[in-house]
């Protein structure tokens, strides 16, 4: 009965699989009436044999079937058909979550879609999780309670009356508006980001607020191994993203938090916080090396992931080098945490219950411990954020705790698929998650494997044999989990740690035994943050050394591989790992091949041939990054900008990006000029990543011509100068601006002195331009001989800008393909509409990063080129399905504005 429990909950799993690899979420809920008719099948076929076959046994199994060889057996139809049914069961809750979600729209004119900007809104709303720290302000997630259009853009009251306004909307209501399908609904759930809000006014969870706000375009930038961002808003049920609108009335705290009110236990994670932040060292004092009062910086937010679940207080410094060394998962709430605590709390519980003959006389200390367990891990879990591998290992605990109080015992895959279906019912797009599939394969590999380590001492063992037989127990844990999951990380991540299986022996135990306890035991008794500080600075700067000694070879990176390499590298994995014998092991080496060592048939993006480029034009908000890549090289042009509160376009993109396309290092990495939109993520780039030359056009005394790169090597410099060329592998370079290299400290880079680089592969030419603007381009047309600056692909100079894109210019290059990098609604309003005329006109069709995503042209391919975005897009994403109604999917907008007449 086993494999029919399990063939039940994987066809469920596969239905959900399936709906979310839509891209418009097609309508109707066939899947129900399909698993109507199903479940009647399948009841009428189970009753049916058991007619023919007698009833259950008194002990509650099912008698074994009797029937001919040559006959099916009876119950195969009915598991078919329950399978079935599961598989439409799947489908249907998937589509009909997604449809809830999908029926909660903003209007057009309120988001600002073909006017200027969206509409002021007043909304007051709850406050329903612990706000999220981010560089520059709070992340909120808030429930709508009503939401009033203003009118005009003057200042509001602040009074508790309604101020003269359009009509007043709950969240959840019927809109009832004509240019909305008929059940739309107002969205239940927004986000909010709040910049620098004033000292002591951080909302707590279940208190209501009332802000001006207007709506804010989501954040969907697309790259190849990038993050889908709008998947995890989706998850958070945020269906919407709001901005304070300038110019009005401060946010108002409407009704403080009760104990009645909704959130309580996010309210008690934001005061455990609070006792954290308040025993961190102000700025500019360092804690004492043992009886420290206080916590540095890193160690406060490494508490603050051990104990909360916060991944993003930890400093990005020490989560660079909890990466390299693949210790990450130990940072974080993992499920090994969550089982620990569980476990704790049934000891305690049961030893102090064994010392009560009461109340053994009324309970066993067994079921007892069992209960402790799951609560003990119900609260950590819940405590921590209730994230994927903490809602897998809940899961997994009570269904063991059940098994075990009813005297019952089931194989592990079937525990593993049961917890499976479990966070898939609360969550189906938690599928989508890395830490979904990290989490489960983890436990299914070490059950796989055939490894239970014995952690008790035996008493017929001495005490050094006890202590080897433990050890060599941890190794092969270690060994088996690595290898393991190896193959699911080069899939997810296009990575994984070769100093791992080394680091995680000794930081497993001393995470687990010591850090983790600890930070528990000083959220609630205080003088056990005297004892984690120099312990927490200890682990951090071992680790930051290991990542140190270590960089350059640390990582094995591989590049992103297609569907078909991917499989058989986990195939190839698991085989690793079975209970098999050394050699049969082997087996596995062809399989993993395509993955671990992929060539251009496996690779997604396959490296250019002799004489091709590729280029890529990366999504990177306001800014500006291209990679252009040849047989054996690689070049990349500016770095994008800087985020706001700190984060750069380095680390949240372009990393993601150089080892999606299976860069190893760069050959050149060129600047062209020294704005922050252009130069933002060279020195995190920098750090991440060898670079062989910096060619740049930036002022003598600016840092980057001293920083080093990942080998910790300073690369070559060389100023960008026109006249400047080279060849890689049959692609021409050439830097055709500006006339001369900055000189001098008083002489500052700006937009006058960008660098312009050509690159030409089979006849055709790629014309990156920076930010040069009309006096610029009228030099390069007066110095070029003619046809010199014609090009296909034209990087449109300064985004857009109505001060560059002159008609001279455009009539000399004459581009086919014309590629803005912007950020989507941005400030400066690029780009400018006259110049998006100009481009028509000349024939150009013009590409936009909001729209298209990540850019990739390649010369031997006579295709056109590809929008990153419409290949991984999905009903979630935005533009996907507005205004979807339920009877009729709508197809989504080109991302190409295309010329006059095409």
């Amino acid at each position: 009965m086993a494999l029919h429990w399990a063939a039940v909950m994987l066809a469920f799993l596969l239905g959900v699989g399936l709906q979310l690899q839509q891209v418009h979420l097609q309508a109707g809920l066939w899947p129900l009436a399909a698993l109507m008719v199903l479940l009647c099948a399948g009841v009428s076929v189970l009753a049916r044999w058991r007619r023919l076959h007698g009833r259950s046994t008194a002990s509650g199994r099912l008698p074994r079937l009797n029937t001919r060889p040559t006959q099916p057996p009876a119950w195969t139809w009915g598991v078919s058909a329950l399978a079935l049914a599961a598989l439409a069961a799947g489908w249907g809750w998937a589509q009909w979550q997604a449809q809830d979600m999908l029926m909660q729209q903003w209007p057009a004119q309120w988001r600002g879609l073909g006017q200027a900007q969206p509409t002021v809104l007043r909304l007051t709303a709850r406050v329903m999780a612990m706000p999220d720290h981010r560089p520059g302000g709070l992340g909120l997630r808030l429930a709508v309670l009503t939401v009033q259009p203003l009118p005009g853009d003057g200042p509001t009251e602040t009074a508790r009356g309604q101020p003269p306004g359009g009509q007043a909307w709950q969240g959840g209501m019927r809109w009832h508006r004509p240019d909305l399908p008929p059940r739309a609904r107002v969205p239940e759930s927004v986000g909010l980001f709040w910049p620098a809000p004033p000292a002591g006014q951080e909302p707590l969870p279940g208190e209501v607020w009332q802000w001006v706000v207007q709506l804010d375009v989501a954040d969907g930038r697309a790259n190849p191994g990038g993050p889908d961002l709008p998947l995890l808003a989706w998850e958070r049920g945020e269906r919407g993203q709001m901005r304070l609108a300038k110019g009005h009335a401060p946010p108002t705290r409407w009704q403080a938090a009760t104990w009645r009110a909704p959130g309580w236990v996010e309210r008690w994670r934001a005061h455990l916080r609070a006792g954290v932040l308040a025993h961190a060292c102000p700025a500019g004092q360092a804690p004492a090396t043992w009886g420290a009062t206080c916590l540095s910086p890193g160690v406060a937010g490494l508490v603050r992931g051990l104990a909360l679940g916060e991944q993003g207080a930890i400093q990005p410094a020490d989560w660079d080098a909890l990466r390299l060394t693949g210790t990450a998962h130990l940072a974080a709430i993992s499920g090994l945490h969550v089982a620990m605590m569980g476990w704790l709390c049934a000891r305690v519980l049961g030893w102090l219950w064994r010392r009560s003959p009461r109340a053994m006389a009324r309970q066993p200390a067994p079921q007892v411990e069992r209960v402790a367990l799951v609560l003990g891990a119900l609260g950590y879990a819940l405590l921590s954020g209730w994230g994927v591998p903490a809602q897998r290992t809940v899961w997994m605990v009570g269904v063991v705790a059940a098994l075990q109080a009813t005297g019952h015992r089931w194989p592990w895959p079937l525990v593993c698929l049961l917890a499976a279906v479990g966070v898939v019912a609360w969550d189906p797009w938690a599928l989508m998650s890395a830490g979904f599939w990290l989490s489960f394969v983890a436990v299914a590999v070490l059950m796989w494997s055939g490894d239970e380590p014995q952690l008790a001492l035996s008493a017929q063992q001495g005490a050094w044999q006890s202590v080897r037989e433990q050890a060599r127990s941890l190794w092969r844990t270690q060994w088996v989990a690595t290898v393991g999951l190896a193959p699911l990380s080069l899939v997810f991540f296009q990575a994984t740690s070769l100093v791992g299986l080394v680091a995680n022996l000794g930081a497993i135990p001393w995470f687990s035994l010591a850090l983790t306890p600890l930070a528990l035991l000083g959220l609630a008794f205080e003088p056990a943050w005297w004892l984690l500080q120099p312990l927490g600075q200890f682990t951090l700067d071992a680790l930051a050394a290991v990542a140190d000694h270590s960089v350059g070879w640390a990582w094995w990176v591989v590049p992103e591989v297609r569907g078909w390499a991917a499989a058989l590298g986990l195939l190839g994995g698991a085989w690793c790992v079975a209970p098999v014998a050394t050699r049969t092991r082997l087996l596995a080496l062809p399989l993993c091949l395509p993955l671990l060592c992929p060539t251009s048939l496996s690779q997604r993006w396959p490296v250019p041939a002799q004489g091709e480029a590729e280029v890529w034009a990366a999504d990177v908000g306001q800014g500006t990054a291209v990679l252009v890549r040849t047989a054996r090289h690689a070049l990349l042009f500016d770095t994008g900008p800087v985020r706001f509160g700190g984060n750069d376009a380095g680390r949240d993109t372009l990393d993601g990006l150089l080892r999606a396309v299976g860069v190893s290092g760069l050959d050149e990495l060129q600047i062209s000029h020294g704005d922050g939109d252009h130069v933002g993520g060279a020195v995190s780039l920098m750090r991440r990543w060898p670079v062989a030359r910096l060619r740049a056009s930036l002022a003598p005394d600016h840092a980057l011509w001293s920083q080093a790169d990942a080998t910790g090597q300073v690369p070559a410099a060389l100023p960008c100068v026109a006249g400047q060329h080279w060849q890689w592998d049959g692609v021409q370079f050439e830097v055709l601006h500006p006339a001369q290299a900055v000189a001098s400290h008083d002489e500052r880079p700006d937009n006058a002195t960008s660098c312009v680089l050509a690159v030409r592969a089979q006849g055709r030419q790629v014309l990156l331009t920076g930010d040069i603007e009309a006096d610029q381009e009228q030099a390069l047309v007066d110095a070029m001989p003619p046809q010199a600056l014609r090009s296909e692909v034209l990087l449109v100079a300064h985004h857009g800008s109505r001060t560059s894109s002159t008609e001279p210019f455009l009539q000399a290059v004459a581009p086919t393909w014309a590629v803005v990098q912007v950020g989507q609604r941005n400030r400066y309003g690029h780009p400018h509409p006259d110049v998006l005329q100009r481009l028509q006109a000349h024939g150009a069709r013009v590409v936009t990063s909001p729209a298209c995503g990540a850019w990739r042209w390649h010369s031997g391919n006579p295709q056109p080129p590809v929008c990153f975005k419409l290949l991984r897009q999905r009903y979630w994403h935005p533009g996907a399905t507005d205004a979807l109604p339920l009877t009729k999917a709508t197809s989504h907008a080109s991302p190409i504005l295309h010329a006059r007449g095409s």
